[in-house]
């Protein structure tokens, strides 16, 4: 899909990044009724865009953004607009924050001047922020007694309750500095010049060489798979030393980039929902070898680390134990259905079945442990 040509958007693509200028400075950059409409098209041209790895979004005259434009606002408030015209209104600014923040590329915020008001919102859609050391953020809306909903969820996600709440209900003003002290800030810079060097530069090697390295990685997950799938492929030990280099060196890189919450929310969905169709496919074989009273201990050592093994079910129906012929000649059929899909998640993970789980155990002890340090951080601050 191409990207659309507006009047209030300048487009500059380089090498797969596209630089989005907000280009009306002489009124300090307002979201607009036609910019933010034109971001929503945007937004949708750029979902299917795999070409495209990255966005920064800037305003030209050094003015990030004034937030909404209050013109238009009067206008509908004074102006005999239905109650309906203006949900509606509020309705289109939600799923323009929504649109920003589901970008499937990486969204980075340079912030130079004013980010006031929705200006300051969509500054919290983004996986990274860059600001200007003189910036300056705040939700001026509430001195004239709006209030910030439809940013709320994107401002408390990114800077946290206590202190969302607190910008949110003060109007309080950060620098660029103060920005970075709260959380808000992922990098700060001192003037232009500064700015150009922390942007596209860092960002675009960064995922050049990640990118390089998956496309290696990713042949070699392919020849790995495939001969944990078939008798008469290998992959040598030299192959596993350079796989496993290549894994830590992603691993690496890619913690060095700052993701946005939402973003590592869906990945861990996505991790989660493909565990529990593993799960169900393993439940549903195990159910079929417990119908042929073959002992559940002894199932899962034959079972385990042996996910992928072409030979497998052979092997067991050789065994001597308890039902382990009558579970092969029986459920031939349907075991084999199942273990093809078991292999179809192989390949698509790119990791065998023992080494998926264990980046699963490794995610869900993460997620306990953050939830554990949160619960005793309420506590402590209500004992305070």
């Amino acid at each position: 899909m191409n990207l659309p040509t507006t009047p209030t958007l300048d487009l500059e693509l380089d090498r797969g990044w596209l630089t989005v200028w907000f280009n009306e400075p002489e009124i300090r950059n307002p979201l607009t009724t036609e910019r933010s409409a034109d971001l929503a098209a945007l937004c949708a041209a750029l979902k299917d865009r795999r070409d495209i790895r990255g966005v920064t979004f800037r305003g030209r005259g050094g003015t990030f953004c004034a937030g909404g434009d209050l013109k238009s606002f009067k206008s509908v408030f004074q102006g005999g607009a239905s109650r309906d015209d203006v949900i509606a209104m509020s309705l289109s600014a939600g799923d323009l924050f929504d649109a920003v923040n589901a970008l499937p590329q990486v969204t980075v915020m340079a912030v130079e001047g004013a980010a006031m008001a929705g200006g300051f919102g969509l500054v919290c859609c983004g996986d990274m922020v860059i600001a200007d050391a003189e910036a300056r953020f705040a939700f001026s809306e509430t001195k004239i007694g709006l209030t910030p909903a439809q940013i709320s969820p994107f401002v408390l996600q990114r800077l946290g309750a206590r202190v969302g709440r607190r910008m949110m209900l003060t109007a309080a003003t950060l620098t660029g500095r103060e920005a970075e002290a709260v959380g808000l800030a992922d990098e700060v810079t001192v003037g232009a010049e500064a700015m150009e060097a922390a942007l596209k530069p860092k960002v675009l090697q960064m995922l050049d060489r990640i990118a390089e390295d998956y496309t290696r990685l990713q042949e070699m997950q392919h020849n790995r798979i495939g001969a944990a799938l078939s008798e008469s492929k290998t992959f040598t030990t030299e192959q596993e030393r350079e796989y496993q280099r290549l894994r830590a060196e992603i691993v690496l890189l890619v913690n060095e980039l700052h993701f946005h919450n939402n973003r590592i929310e869906a990945l861990v969905d996505q991790l989660y929902g493909i565990n529990r169709r593993l799960m169900t496919l393993e439940g549903q074989i195990v159910k079929l070898a417990d119908s042929c009273k073959v002992n559940r201990t002894e199932f899962l050592k034959q079972y385990k680390d042996s996910e992928l093994d072409p030979s497998w079910i052979d092997r067991v129906g050789g065994l001597k134990g308890k039902g382990w012929a009558l579970f092969v000649d029986k459920y031939r059929a349907r075991i084999e259905e199942i273990r093809d899909e078991i292999g179809q998640i192989g390949r698509h993970v790119g990791v065998d079945i023992p080494e998926f789980r264990r980046i699963v155990q490794t995610v869900q002890k993460g997620e306990k442990e953050a939830r554990i340090a949160k619960k005793e951080m309420v506590e402590a601050n209500l004992r305070l």
